[in-house]
């Protein structure tokens, strides 16, 4: 069995997360508070964190879905859905690339 630190989990899906969000705004030009953007890590940290326990339901591909529109909605708080699938495109294409 392996060891999970929690704090070097934490520490390693803030940044990332935070660096993620960050491109993504970049890439799409849109201009975002850097608290929003925490927060929107904050948010796929703790996805990180529960799924340790919680597996079942934040494993399914509906599970993901959701969770990554929740952090594109609150670290962009899109008015237009045509704004929200852009952004959301660009986040995916951001996370495969650093994946």
């Amino acid at each position: 069995m392996n060891d999970v630190y929690l704090d070097v989990l934490i520490f390693e899906n803030m940044i990332m997360n935070y660096v993620i969000l960050h491109i993504t705004s970049l890439t799409a030009s849109r201009c975002s508070r850097w608290y929003r953007l925490l927060a929107g890590a904050a948010i796929g940290t703790l996805y990180a964190i529960l799924s340790l326990w919680l597996s079942a339901f934040l494993h399914a591909l509906l599970g993901k879905i959701l969770l990554s529109a929740l952090m594109v909605l609150v670290a962009y708080f899109p008015k237009k859905f045509k704004d929200f699938l852009r952004l959301s495109a660009i986040f995916y294409g951001v996370t495969f690339l650093f994946a």
